[in-house]
């Protein structure tokens, strides 16, 4: 029996390192169409619609990005989403220069809504462009990401292109937890082929930068019809993958970046507001995954350690647990190298992983009793599935 466990472990682990491979080879960068020219012709207005809430620290940073945009034409929207520092003080330092911005002041959230969806959902209605970008109000844009981006979207004939962004960290505790988010993506997901084929929980989008037709966002209802998701990009990917719509996944590490927490305990808690979502609110779910998790991680390289100082351990138990570690190692290595995280960071990926089912413990408990908040806002209505 104890051999039978070994052998499963090892074989998720293979099953990880081949979807590494095909991830490594098939996800492409989108600075690898940068020097390619555009479509020629008519070019679509283009939305950037920002929502807003308490983002003094970061603002600056992101419209900055966006006004150093390439394309043309476009219009840039920030909501100020009832903030009570001085991001509409800042926002409103760079619109007077610029005549691309446009302020909006949020109305208040209606009974049933996120905040961040109807926040969006604003955005939607007062935009004018026949391409949106919904991006976060902490993400940082080069000046070529617009333009590539909608040349892929046009050339592909998709209606959907979103980018694995990179995340720049000043703690250990996002370095942690960031090298783990982008090794169970990179090494779990086949994110390429889920473009095309495959459940509809294997796909996702990521909220930093999801450009949509605008047509094709209306087609699966908007922000309207995830109006009570806190996590709004995994639900919209998903949205379309049902509605059978074209999706376009791109690595842009290089192109659009995360700014940084201001502190652990804020990373650990902006991280826990979207695992257990993640899992789709389910607790079968989160129990194999811990359970998975545990046996990856822990179960190989204890069992080293064990036949190490002496303990007696089966030749085969030991052999399985060498070559497990060796593959789950070369899959940290991978992300680590793709994602440009620390390499130090590969034999510190057990502390990862306990870092990160303690940031899911968190996330489970908040959303069964109904803690869960984000920017100073209940989080409540989700249904807890077993």
């Amino acid at each position: 029996m104890i051999e039978i466990i070994y052998c499963v472990v090892s074989g998720m682990v293979a099953f990880s390192l081949v979807i590494t491979l095909i991830n490594w080879k098939f996800l492409k960068h989108l600075s690898d169409f940068g020097t390619i020219q555009l479509t020629a012709g008519y070019k679509p207005r283009i939305s950037i619609l920002v929502p807003a809430r308490n983002e003094e620290n970061g603002i600056m940073d992101c419209v900055r990005g966006l006004v150093s945009q390439t394309y043309y034409p476009l219009e840039i929207l920030i909501l100020d989403d009832r903030s009570t520092d001085n991001t509409v003080v800042k926002v409103e330092s760079l619109a007077s220069q610029d005549d691309r911005i446009r302020i909006l002041e949020g109305a208040d959230t209606p009974p049933g809504w996120i905040g961040k969806n109807w926040a969006c959902d604003q955005l939607y209605r007062a935009s004018e462009g026949e391409l949106l970008i919904f991006i976060d109000a902490d993400t940082v844009l080069s000046p070529e990401a617009v333009a590539v981006s909608v040349n892929e979207l046009t050339r592909l004939e998709a209606d959907l292109l979103t980018v694995m962004p990179g995340r720049r960290s000043k703690t250990m505790v996002e370095r942690l937890m960031y090298s783990f988010m982008d090794w169970i993506l990179f090494c779990w997901m086949p994110l390429k082929t889920s473009e095309i084929r495959g459940p509809g929980f294997l796909s996702t989008a990521f909220g930093q930068f999801m450009l949509f037709k605008r047509k094709s966002y209306e087609e699966i209802g908007g922000h309207y019809s995830i109006k009570d998701e806190p996590l709004d990009d995994f639900s919209l990917g998903r949205m379309a993958k049902r509605m059978g719509l074209r999706r376009l996944i791109f690595q842009a590490s290089d192109w659009v970046s995360v700014l940084p927490y201001q502190n652990s305990a804020d990373a650990f808690r902006g991280v826990s507001r979207s695992v257990f979502p993640a899992m789709n609110y389910s607790v079968t779910v989160f129990l194999g995954l811990c359970v998975m998790l545990c046996s990856i991680g822990f179960l190989p390289i204890s069992t080293i350690i064990l036949t190490t100082v002496g303990f007696r351990e089966s030749e085969f138990t030991t052999l399985l647990s060498g070559v497990s570690l060796l593959m789950v190692a070369i899959t940290w290595l991978a992300t680590c190298l793709r994602f440009r995280h620390n390499l130090l960071l590969v034999l510190f990926h057990p502390v990862s992983i306990l870092l990160m089912l303690s940031v899911a413990g968190h996330s489970l408990v908040n959303y069964v009793f109904r803690k869960s908040s984000w920017k100073d806002r209940r989080i409540v209505g989700q249904k807890i599935r077993f």
